[in-house]
């Protein structure tokens, strides 16, 4: 077995991880430049291959539970299916093939259970392995596929007794020929169940040993060693003689895993990608948008890497996931540190939206509270400049109430938005050095931009006696959160040079005519000795000119 490269690995979007024994096939790729989806959803999994012959290589084994179905759509094509691990494939639901061509390969052995099917105009069940080559000839074309398995008894030398069995204790139906490939190949089990094959050939075996009840329409191909005697021999004779043929597990050798296979599936990975955090579904390969065609593949890599390693990590099969790593060899090591960049991948892609959600929430938080800020902000300033009447100091008092809360409202909520777009913007940057960390031969995505806090420019409560405000629109723009001050945090009574009293001393001011804060000394002009200018809802206070005073109540 060649060395396998090695690895590279550039990781896009989030992958599946090795699914349980016996359930559907896992960790599907199609290779030898064949392309196709595979999904699956409640039991059921759909095959499509965009091609007439289709080669897919199953990292996490092929197995179908029982009350399982899968599907491979289309009509005359061709599918070969590889798999990869230490277990024997475990047919106990429905494989349907319709008017397909059905090839399964797996060294270590196949099952078809008694409640298990299989439908196809053609089925190929087979132990003995596919070298890189022919797989590439059968996606070459269907003219390729019976020099490579040939047809009828026309079939490859004997394989090796090192490999695995077929057993059908099921049906299996292939209209046009059923082929059987195996170390040991039978039709019954020790509690004496018995399979049907139905076709409207003869039945294609190939084995050292032949355990079968031999019937008409059955063939035996030349070099197997047949011990069904007579037509029609009972099941009970096999079992009294102890010729019964049992599930093989961990035959897979290393000759079985082509380094050229591998390499190429993990090549399909090598290469820089970069995603903005504004669109998770957009993905970029050396700057160049990725089509869905190109994620599908990419998708198909990873689960290969993620279902295969999955395997090497069966606690519950330990045995065969020891025998999995050995054979594995060099490549164990480079499968586990892609595995683990493709897990460390998809924690990051999965936090992305809750991060993002979070500053969204965040920023909405801020954007209420400016909004009740400028509505108390309005309701005070209209108090001031218009309420008369004996309740109206009762009236202000209640307002400056209301005014002073949406002004803390305000400072928290921009708190809020300030530390947690830095935290936001802080996990983006230690997302990508781990991303870095994690990357092989420095292939690597990249999570591109950055969180923004949006801060408002906010209303100026009215204050004849706190000097000039330096806004024309109503504003200060020295208030808080305004969008040039990049979120500090100044009260929102302040001006330029001269910090303005609070709310409280604001309000003081405006029946007592003085600032207790200020000093004789300090003093400034009062409106009398001053010009006003109205703008907006605010006024603004000149000593430049003398005029009446239009600010006064």
């Amino acid at each position: 077995m060649k060395k396998l490269n090695k690895l590279s690995l550039s990781l896009v979007v989030g992958s599946l991880l090795f699914t349980q024994s016996y359930a559907l096939p896992s960790g599907g790729k199609f290779t030898h430049g064949t392309s196709g989806s595979i999904s699956s959803s409640n039991g059921t999994m759909n095959i499509s291959g965009s091609k007439t012959n289709s080669v897919i290589q199953w990292g996490g084994g092929f197995n179908i539970a029982s009350g399982e179905t899968v599907n491979f759509k289309g009509s005359g094509y061709n599918y070969l299916n590889i798999v990869y691990g230490s277990k024997s494939s475990h047919i106990d639901g429905k494989l349907e093939g319709g008017s397909n061509n059905i090839f399964l390969i797996n060294p270590n052995g196949i099952v078809v259970g008694k409640g298990g099917s299989i439908n196809a105009n053609r089925v190929y069940l087979s132990t003995s392995s596919v070298s890189n080559e022919d797989m590439q000839r059968f996606a070459n074309g269907v003219s390729d596929t019976d020099a490579i398995f040939g047809l009828g008894l026309s079939l490859s030398p004997v394989i090796a007794k090192l490999n695995g069995n077929v057993i059908n204790l099921g049906v299996i139906e292939g209209k046009s020929d059923v082929t059987l490939i195996g170390n040991e190949v039978a039709h019954h089990d020790e509690n004496k169940n018995v399979g049907l094959f139905i076709s409207d050939n003869p039945i294609s075996f190939r084995a050292n040993l032949l355990y079968f009840i031999l019937k008409s329409n059955y063939s035996i191909a030349s070099g197997s060693m047949n011990y069904g005697i007579q037509k029609g021999s009972p099941v009970e004779q096999f079992v009294a003689n102890n010729q019964v043929v049992y599930e093989t597990n961990d035959k897979i050798t290393s000759t079985d895993i082509d380094a050229n296979v591998m390499n190429s599936i993990f090549n399909d990975l090598k290469f820089n990608s970069s995603v903005n955090i504004e669109d998770l579904s957009k993905f970029y390969k050396d700057g160049k948008l990725l089509t869905a065609d190109d994620l599908a593949s990419i998708n198909q890599s990873m689960d290969f890497i993620t279902a295969l390693y999955g395997q090497t990590q069966d606690s519950n099969n330990a045995t065969f996931a020891n025998a999995l790593k050995e054979v594995l060899g060099n490549s164990y090591g480079n499968l586990g540190k892609a595995n683990q960049a493709i897990i460390k991948t998809k924690e990051i892609l999965s936090q992305i939206p809750k991060i993002t959600e979070q500053q969204k929430n965040i920023q909405k938080a801020y954007d209420q509270a400016v909004d009740a800020y400028n509505e108390a902000v309005k309701k005070y300033n209209a108090a001031l400049s218009g309420v008369t009447g004996s309740n109206a100091s009762e009236t202000i008092t209640a307002l400056k109430t209301v005014l002073d809360k949406a002004y803390n409202d305000l400072k928290n909520a921009e708190a809020n938005l300030e530390s947690t777009t830095a935290s936001n913007n802080s996990s983006l940057k230690s997302s990508n050095e781990t991303l870095a960390s994690v990357s092989i031969d420095g292939y690597k995505l990249t999570v591109n931009g950055e969180y923004l806090a949006d801060y408002k420019t906010v209303n100026k409560p009215n204050d004849n006696n706190s000097g000039s405000n330096n806004g024309n629109d109503g504003t200060d723009s020295g208030d808080i959160n305004n969008g040039n001050n990049n979120g500090s945090n100044n009260n929102p009574n302040d001006t330029i040079g001269q910090q303005e009293p609070d709310i409280a001393t604001a309000l003081l001011m405006q029946t007592t005519d003085e600032d207790p804060n200020i000093n004789e000394d300090d003093k400034q002009a009062s409106i009398d000795e001053a010009s006003t200018q109205l703008s907006g809802n605010t006024c603004i206070v000149s000593d430049n000119f003398k005029a009446g005073n239009p600010c006064s109540r």
